[in-house]
């Protein structure tokens, strides 16, 4: 995400990210009627915004542990660096990693795994560790009990 250059908004398009920021859902009558304009006029500005890359998508909230998942974080140091890329490709693969987050200072890698057990988990840090020889030096895994929202407009 991000990258790109700077797009011009005003008070209208602040208006509409900070109400979208926090309910993604609500229907564009309800928006264009809280933020006193026309739907098509909202409509218009939501299609700019995507079209920028202001907007970059829309993201659903899940509560995997209805579905019997886990959510685990694993912060992994790399003792070389040599296979970065491959294990990169390696983590975009794996339908259990969640997010993959390179890390300044510390650990090197932050990988999110939403898994059936601490068991499954275990299994797949071995397997990792298989498949890469060398490369980890450590890990340390937490479990992630609730995952709070995330607004990503700030407000001011």
């Amino acid at each position: 995400m991000g990258g790109g250059g700077k797009v011009e908004a005003d008070d209208l398009d602040l208006a509409i990210l900070r109400s979208l920021a926090k309910q993604a859902r609500i229907s564009l009558v309800s928006l264009s009627s809280s933020l006193g304009k026309s739907p098509e006029t909202i409509s218009h500005r939501i299609k700019q915004l995507e079209k920028s890359g202001v907007i970059q998508g829309y993201r659903a909230m899940i509560d995997i542990s209805k579905l019997g998942m886990e959510h685990y974080k694993v912060d992994v140091r790399l003792r070389s660096m040599k296979q970065f890329k491959r294990l990169l490709s390696y983590c975009h693969f794996d339908p259990n990693i969640y997010q993959v987050n390179r890390t300044i200072g510390g650990e090197t890698l932050e990988i999110e795994f939403q898994v059936k057990s601490l068991q499954e988990l275990r299994a797949k840090l071995e397997q990792f560790e298989s498949d890469f020889p060398g490369t980890i030096e450590r890990y340390d895994y937490f479990v992630i009990f609730q995952e709070l929202k995330v607004t990503y407009m700030p407000d001011e």
